[in-house]
């Protein structure tokens, strides 16, 4: 029953993010709810499978706080993770000659699978010494908390609070909101070369947004050539030179805008 539910849920996100990618006049409320509906999604799936696992009411409660925290520090991270892997899908599809109309769909799907995967390795922390979570056997689960929470969850949840708040005007409960009214779209714009890099030599950037600098550096190469990447990376760079010293919130931003931008370039068979 859980599995067909979430096969149910995948391919409702895939039908959504079908109509995305049609879509002739996407808005960044339209993708907004989107996302968030993606994010819930992978949420209250890990939920339903950790739940039963859960060894006390403390630990019931204490997941719903602990659900939260990872959808929101992983928010922005996962957002280009997924933009990421779209671009990646795009590329794979024009490599073996299909036409690449599927840019929402893997959006989506990655997005609700990080911030379900998240969830499902943070509950860990709720379990106390000699508990069982996810795996059946006592020593299993012991092993699980030595070799994957510890290891991997924590580190990772600080490095994506590093990335998440750059800036104390990034110290706010919800990430980002609705826009209102009118929205100025930028035009595309071609990427030249790497801006991120070389703002890492630049003064003036507080740690976390040199941590955020050097993540962006790394991904800026790996991002393909194919229509609705480059597009994306083109606008994200261009806008990123308007405002270098923005926080997470200008750079959340930055990405609504390119994928506005970039959303005429869907199934586009060349630059």
């Amino acid at each position: 029953m859980r599995r067909a539910v979430g096969a149910g849920l995948a391919l409702g996100l895939v039908i959504v993010g079908s109509l995305l990618d049609r879509d002739p006049y996407l808005t960044q409320p339209r993708l907004y709810v989107a996302i968030h509906l993606a994010g819930f999604v992978g949420i209250g799936l890990a939920g339903a499978a950790v739940w039963p696992h859960l060894p006390t009411p403390a630990a019931r409660i204490g997941f719903f706080p602990l659900a939260f925290l990872v959808w929101r520090v992983a928010y922005f991270p996962l957002m280009v993770f997924s933009g990421h892997a779209a671009a990646i899908g795009e590329w794979s599809l024009a490599a073996v000659g299909l036409h690449p109309r599927w840019i929402y769909p893997t959006f989506l799907l990655t997005l609700a699978a990080g911030n379900g995967l998240g969830v499902a390795l943070s509950a860990g922390l709720l379990v106390g010494k000699n508990r069982k979570i996810p795996l059946p056997e006592s020593r299993a689960g012991r092993l699980w908390r030595r070799a994957v929470v510890a290891p991997i969850v924590l580190p990772a949840l600080l490095f994506a609070g590093l990335l998440s708040f750059t800036t104390p005007g990034d110290l706010r409960l919800l990430p980002d909101t609705r826009w209102q009214g009118p929205v100025l779209v930028p035009v595309i714009a071609a990427p030249r070369a790497n801006p991120y890099r070389a703002a890492l030599r630049e003064p003036g950037y507080t740690l976390p947004q040199r941590a955020l600098l050097l993540a962006a550096a790394s991904t800026y190469a790996t991002i393909p050539n194919s229509p609705w990447s480059t597009a994306v990376k083109g606008t994200l760079e261009a806008e990123f030179e308007a405002d270098p010293y923005g926080g997470t919130s200008a750079r959340i931003r930055e990405h609504y805008l390119a994928y506005l931008a970039a959303h005429s370039k869907i199934g586009a068979l060349g630059n």
